[in-house]
């Protein structure tokens, strides 16, 4: 498959999905390429805390293939490149910062309130495609 093949059908899976789901899509394309570049980002950094999220890793790869087909949109509509790798790194720092948090915090308060961040932001992206 040729890469417009590709996001072609990753543009109409993403349709057809979110026209079932009860969640939201973001209505512009700059909107659609932030959300998918937050939760590449998050992905990573999941992928990056252990070797066997694999899960996270291919997750990571579906999140990636969206921004790679909304992209040209988004940029056509005005959404500097830049924008997108800063909202995917920050994401990928936040979630990790998080991650340490939930894992090797000493306050139990702490702990538990990274955990709830965490297990919702995986949600929220899990809800885009799922």
């Amino acid at each position: 498959m040729n890469s417009c093949a590709i996001r072609c059908f990753f543009s109409a899976a993403l349709i057809s999905l979110c026209a079932s789901a009860s969640f939201a899509l973001p209505a512009s394309p700059s909107q659609q390429a932030e959300a998918f570049a937050i939760c590449a980002g998050r992905y990573a950094a999941q992928a990056t805390q252990s070797t066997q999220h694999t899960k996270a890793r291919a997750d990571k790869y579906v999140f990636e293939d969206l921004l790679a087909a909304v992209l040209p949109a988004a940029e056509a509509y005005g959404m500097p490149k830049s924008h997108v790798s800063n909202a995917k790194f920050q994401a990928w720092r936040d979630h990790a910062f998080l991650h340490n948090d939930a894992n090797y915090a000493v306050d139990p308060g702490r702990k538990a309130r990274a955990a709830a961040r965490l297990a919702r932001d995986m949600a929220e992206c899990d809800a885009l495609v799922l």
